[in-house]
């Protein structure tokens, strides 16, 4: 796993064992495998509260699979209110693997993420 001030970059690996992460994510997120990238952007609304430590995304990785969640802000409804929380999928095919933080970066500012 990488991380700077930024990002959060996790190498997943078929090994047993298991991690989770919950972050304050600024409206996106991404998974890349041989090649394809699969991008997941949302509206983040930072300045309000959310559940799990006030996080809006969490990562979960185990041995068979990676998920990549988005949590919408805490939300008090009234009986017959509803509300909405809108994720956008994108998928990019021939996407080379960053070897640094640095080509994570360029890869984000090409997509226009960052």
């Amino acid at each position: 796993m990488f991380a700077d001030d930024d990002y959060v970059w996790i190498d997943a690996q078929p090994h047993p064992g298991e991690i989770k992460i919950g972050l304050l994510a600024r409206g996106w997120l991404g998974y890349l495998r041989s090649g394809v990238f699969f991008l997941k952007r949302f509206d983040p609304q930072l300045d309000l509260p959310h559940p799990d430590l006030n996080t809006n995304a969490q990562l979960y990785c185990n041995e068979r699979y990676i998920e990549l969640e988005t949590l919408a802000p805490l939300t008090m409804l009234e009986p017959g209110q509803s509300s909405v929380h809108l994720e956008t999928w994108e998928i990019y095919r021939d996407v080379d693997m960053p070897q640094s933080i640095e080509g994570l970066t360029e890869l984000i500012q090409s997509l226009q993420l960052g």
